[in-house]
Formats: structure tokens, C-alpha cells, sequence
């Protein structure tokens, strides 16, 4: 889970446009599909001040599930919430939980000079080798959001750490991975960037019950 999660995080955390932007605030939303695990996902990311909230509800042909993730500047841990058996539960996760090896820093970011819009984003193809096959990365720089928006933890890791060492500015508003034998691993498309504010309440991690 904490890999699906991670992976998630990938394309909101790679959000970035002009370090002279304004922070973000309010509401992302994107789906995903594990076909790993035929498990799909809708997660709704809000932005506020550096703080994140990710409310991810996931589905598989055996299980559903829901949780939040909260990212609060000036934590250690993150915390997730979730319900089991009627119980509310917080759980503290450590940073480190989200670290993922798959992307080296060897690794190059090449064009494919195709195009396409998703999203309503007019986007440019990337593909990236790794050691499990290929990403398949649609950027767009017209978002207008900036990196001060997202947690530290998130920038410098995963699809977004590689692009940055390309200078490839923009952020990937679709993602497809791929094993060697070209099986789509994970598809991740963001569905729509929701700019206004948010109440500081939709930040307060809640007790467990």
C-alpha cells in the first residue's frame, strides 16, 4: 500500500511551474489504476500554506477502502487516517516509509515530441527508463503552480527528481508505467486543479476513536 501511495503522491508532488509563482491553494484531483493488483483509485489532494491533505478511496474487486494522509509542516511523521471495523485509527508513518529506489539519478528524461492535452493541459511526452521498464510521462508547464506549494519530502523524489535533473520544467499530469515487456504497471491521470481557499480546519489531523 505504502508503494501505491507513494507512487500516487508522484504526480501531485511534481507539480511545478515558475519559482516565482505564488503558492497553491485549494483541491487536485486524479485517479490511478494498479493493474498489479486491479485496484483503482480517486484521490483528492488539498493545498494550503505547504500543508497536504490527500483523501484517497480505493477499490479492488475483493476490498474497498478509504484514508487520508495528512502532511503538516513542521511534523516529523505523517499521519494517516482510516476506519476499521466502525474504528477511527491514526497511524504515524515516517518519512522515510515514501522513499522510492526505482528512479536513479542516472536516469535521463528523453522526448518524444508527441503531444496531447489531458486534463484540459495542452502536454509534451517524456519517457524515462528504469529499472522495472518505462514511465511514460505527459508534462504541461501552464498549471501555474509553484514547489513551495508541497511538501519537502515529496520534491527531489520519484518521476519529479528526474525531470528537475533534465530541467524539464512543467509537471507530469499523466503517468504510465510500464514492465519490459511493455504491460502497463500503473496509469495516473490528474482529472482537474481546483484553485480557491481552503478552511484551516481541513488541515487538523483528528483524534482516533
Amino acid at each position: 500500500m505504502l508503494k501505491f501511495i507513494y507512487t500516487s503522491l508522484i504526480i501531485s508532488g511534481a507539480f511545478i511551474a515558475s519559482y516565482a509563482q505564488a503558492p497553491f491553494q485549494g483541491t487536485i484531483q486524479f485517479k490511478a489504476e494498479n493493474k498489479a493488483i486491479s485496484e483503482t483509485s480517486t484521490i483528492n489532494w488539498l493545498v494550503k500554506e505547504g500543508n497536504s491533505r490527500l483523501d484517497i478511496r480505493s477499490k479492488t474487486p475483493e476490498t474497498q477502502s478509504e484514508m487520508s494522509l495528512y502532511f503538516i509542516k513542521g511534523k516529523g511523521d505523517v499521519k494517516m487516517v482510516s476506519t476499521d471495523q466502525g474504528k477511527q485509527m491514526v497511524y504515524d508513518i515516517p518519512y522515510a516509509s515514501f522513499a522510492n529506489t526505482e528512479f536513479s539519478s542516472a536516469f535521463s528524461a528523453e522526448a518524444t515530441g508527441n503531444k496531447g492535452n489531458y486534463a484540459g493541459f495542452n502536454c509534451d511526452e517524456y519517457i524515462i527508463q528504469t529499472v522495472n521498464g518505462t514511465v511514460s510521462c505527459w508534462v504541461s508547464n501552464a498549471t501555474g503552480i509553484a514547489p513551495s506549494s508541497f511538501p519537502s519530502v515529496i520534491l527531489g523524489r520519484g518521476v519529479f527528481s528526474v525531470l528537475q535533473r533534465n530541467n524539464i520544467q512543467g509537471i507530469p499530469v499523466k503517468i504510465t508505467t510500464k514492465d519490459f515487456a511493455g504491460n502497463v504497471v500503473l496509469d495516473q491521470e490528474m482529472i482537474s486543479v481546483q484553485a480557491g481557499s481552503l478552511g484551516d480546519n481541513l488541515f487538523v489531523v483528528p483524534d482516533a476513536k
